[in-house]
């Protein structure tokens, strides 16, 4: 019997990536990016009044500041709640103190670095070390990114719908078109209840795409908690202006921001946030004064939790490292 011999193996065909698919380009466009914000930024700075900044910081009373942190602290608590609903949704058995301690720090960095680092990034680091599988993971992240979402959609289409006085003209755009936006949204939320209500059917796929709906008490359960996690937050600034400030307006003012913060793709919204207050408060306020109200925002918000965030971190990793060398220790 004559055995063939085998056939010459094909060289690989090379994968040709398409120019505008190319790594390098990405990067280039992303530098591209964070240099031109930087300008906008220098450009910015150069018209905000820093040493009034700073006397107005200096004569914010220890009451305000001290209510601005409590606020910080119940947002953060509301936003940990969005990863019980999570719970909830996929069964797992995590205790909740660690799932509050998770959804906090993961919040707590993403506010800082971004939801790819913080929201995602860290959750995914944080549950596998829980002994959660990816795709469980995956639904928790999901359902508080659609519960924060929802709720903003809410509460965002109510104030642009029932509030525009607070939108006179914004950057040129008439109230009518604010009003036609909110509306637009209160109806995809109006929607997303009322499936989550009449549907019997739970499991929705579109190609790639798979959706999960909860039942009706699940989704106002979302809107509950949403709002008053978005509540809380406009408070913070709210408190920290001077008394008889609009909260209407600056609770309008954070939800336009955080979306005008999400298209930027910012990180931590800087420079989005400034122009999208001073735009809307400066006929109420000096710019002086909002720009200190929104740094006692970015301080009990953003830098102290985030700080917090990281030393938790560190403290959970070398618990981490010493179980793991007091188990891999030799038994006497």
């Amino acid at each position: 019997m004559t055995v063939a011999a085998p056939m010459p193996a094909r060289p690989a065909t090379p994968l040709v990536v398409p120019w505008y698919q190319a790594r390098w380009l990405r990067q280039a466009l992303v530098v591209l990016f964070l240099v031109g914000v930087a300008v906008l930024l220098v450009h910015a700075g150069r018209k905000v009044p820093w040493a009034e900044v700073g006397k107005a910081l200096q004569e914010t009373p220890a009451w305000q500041l001290a209510a601005a942190l409590l606020f910080s602290v119940l947002s953060y608590l509301a936003y940990a709640g969005f990863d019980i609903l999570g719970q909830q949704v996929t069964g797992h058995k995590v205790s909740r103190l660690a799932v509050l301690r998770v959804a906090a720090v993961s919040f707590a960095i993403n506010q800082n670095l971004g939801y790819m680092v913080g929201g995602l990034g860290l959750r995914l680091n944080q549950y596998t070390a829980l002994g959660l599988r990816p795709a469980v993971i995956a639904a928790v992240a999901g359902t508080s990114a659609l519960t924060n979402w929802l709720s903003h959609f809410a509460l965002f289409g109510a104030l642009l719908v029932f509030g525009t006085q607070a939108l006179p003209r914004l950057w040129g755009v008439a109230s009518g078109v604010w009003q036609i936006a909110g509306g637009v949204a209160l109806a995809l939320v109006v929607a997303y209840v009322w499936a989550c209500v009449a549907f019997k059917r739970r499991q929705w796929r579109w190609r790639s795409l798979e959706l999960d709906l909860p039942n009706g008490r699940m989704a106002l359960l979302q809107l509950a908690l949403g709002a008053l996690h978005w509540g809380f937050t406009a408070a913070i600034v709210w408190v920290a202006l001077p008394a008889g400030a609009n909260f209407t307006a600056v609770a309008t003012a954070l939800l336009l921001a955080a979306v005008a913060g999400a298209l930027a793709h910012v990180p931590a919204g800087v420079g989005v946030l400034e122009a999208v207050f001073v735009a809307l408060l400066s006929d109420q306020w000096p710019v002086q004064q909002i720009i200190a109200a929104v740094m006692v925002y970015r301080a009990v918000y953003q830098w102290l939790p985030g700080a917090l965030a990281a030393l938790v971190l560190l403290v959970v990793q070398r618990r981490g490292r010493a179980a793991g060398r007091l188990a891999a220790a030799p038994k006497a």
